[in-house]
């Protein structure tokens, strides 16, 4: 059954209009699906509970029926919900069919990192090749020619095709499976999808083999299922995770450290303005005292996105009083 969005239904507003019209959307909701089925008995309702966090809508639907032929319509009508109408798709996630929801007390800034790329507000993407990540290539690959590199909370950054069109292997880990389609969409390349239940998630990988990125549960993600790594580009990761997670987060990052990995971070230290997290600020202390008991730290570059002649910059930067990105090599110890 195929279904046509009249420009009152859900998916065709954003999520502050959904915010402020939550009764508006809610009667045109019902409206759409009973001019669908052509069933003056048959409603579908939708009723709106807010996260409190970003303005995030999570919906949650029931249908009402008469009659017993509707009844058996149930499962299939939410799969229509779920998986015909695009769309709807991009803007809502069905709570009765999630299956990314991962720990509930943790990952608010997970779901807020899921929520800018649905409301297409992720500005901490690059359009182009991250400046720093060339500079110090070097530093990133130490002299190998076929790397395996990890991309924590990779999104659809270009940097991964970049090292794979040089020949290198990528393996990323994301929370949007939109960023990640989009990714592949974007770059056309060809892929395949494969369910991956200890990551309640999927694995997209391209036809080669050398761009693998799996959307999930990020916590759930271990060695066991990749290996080690050669290298680690954590571009804006560690800032975007909530602080309360951090020590479980370098945990992880470690436990996928080979013995001789060159794990490069890009981390932010800002004060002042009115700049909500994520990405969070990080003190160089912080970062000492998070990985000094399993890496040697060495802070390579620091850059003071304020200054107009700054080799690269920053979506916030205007919001902010101080504002410095540091590059950080971390090395395991032996």
């Amino acid at each position: 059954m195929s279904m046509k969005w009249n420009l009152l239904s859900l998916d065709t507003l954003n999520l502050h209009i959904r915010r402020r019209n939550i009764a508006h959307v809610t009667v045109n909701f019902s409206r759409t699906f009973s001019a669908v089925y052509r069933k003056p008995n048959f409603c579908v309702e939708s009723s709106l509970s807010y996260r409190h966090y970003r303005h995030w809508t999570n919906p949650k639907f029931q249908i009402s029926h008469s009659s017993e032929a509707l009844q058996q319509q149930r499962s299939s009508l939410i799969k229509t919900i779920k998986y015909s109408a695009a769309s709807f798709n991009k803007w809502i996630c069905i709570s009765q069919s999630s299956k990314m929801s991962g720990d509930p007390k943790a990952g608010k800034d997970l779901d807020a990192w899921k929520s800018k790329w649905v409301e297409g507000q992720a500005r901490w993407h690059k359009t182009v090749v991250h400046q720093l990540l060339v500079k110090h290539l070097d530093r990133l690959l130490a002299g190998k020619s076929n790397a395996k590199i990890f991309f924590p909370l990779c999104g659809k950054s270009l940097d991964m095709k970049w090292l794979a069109d040089q020949g290198h292997t990528v393996v990323g880990v994301e929370a949007s499976e939109l960023a990640v389609q989009s990714f592949f969409t974007e770059n056309d390349i060809q892929y395949t999808v494969t369910d991956v239940p200890a990551i309640d998630g999927k694995l997209y990988q391209d036809l080669d083999n050398k761009i693998r990125i799996y959307v999930g549960d990020f916590f759930k993600f271990s060695r066991e299922m990749e290996g080690e790594f050669d290298s680690i580009w954590d571009r804006g990761s560690l800032v975007a995770i909530d602080i309360e997670d951090r020590e479980r987060y370098v945990k992880l990052m470690v436990s996928l450290m080979s013995e001789d990995c060159q794990y490069l971070a890009e981390v932010y230290h800002y004060e002042g303005g009115d700049k909500e997290p994520p990405p969070h600020s990080v003190h160089p202390d912080t970062i000492h005292k998070l990985f000094e008991n399993t890496c040697d730290v060495k802070m390579i570059e620091h850059i003071d996105l304020k200054q107009p002649d700054a080799i690269c910059t920053s979506s916030f930067s205007s919001k902010v009083d101080v504002l410095f990105v540091y590059i950080y090599l971390f090395l395991k110890k032996k």
